[in-house]
């Protein structure tokens, strides 16, 4: 992104995100202000911003459920793949559970989707 700065020079910006320790709630933005025809660079790091998350339309007027039912073990799996399953409230075979159908949930099922089944429930 350019931007110009008090002089009337274009100032390029370039932003990437650094992941905080309270990760996703909120991160460390990082911008490098990089005048046109110097070398040096201005870094602003220690900002910080809150990640603002947007519902889609068709999840904000749904109240849509999920039901997961755990299948597979995480016997011989990593142990983030276990975590994820104690995370949807599972941790021993055959059993389900009734989720809302978030993003979050939704990211959580994929990661371990080869040991959960899911129905959606109307």
């Amino acid at each position: 992104m350019w931007l110009p700065n008090l002089s009337g020079a274009l100032t390029r910006i370039i932003w990437f995100v650094l992941p905080s320790t309270a990760w996703p709630k909120s991160s460390h933005l990082v911008g490098l202000l990089l005048n046109e025809g110097k070398k040096s660079a201005k870094s602003l790091a220690g900002v910080v911003v809150q990640r603002r998350y947007r519902r889609s339309k068709s999840m904000a007027t749904k109240s849509a459920k999920l039901k997961v039912t755990q299948i597979g073990s995480p016997i011989g799996r990593p142990k983030d793949q276990r975590a994820t399953l104690i995370g949807l409230g599972l941790n021993k075979m055959h059993r389900s559970r009734l989720l809302d159908d978030s993003p979050a949930i939704r990211g959580m099922i994929d990661k371990v989707h080869h040991l959960v089944r899911v129905e959606d429930v109307n």
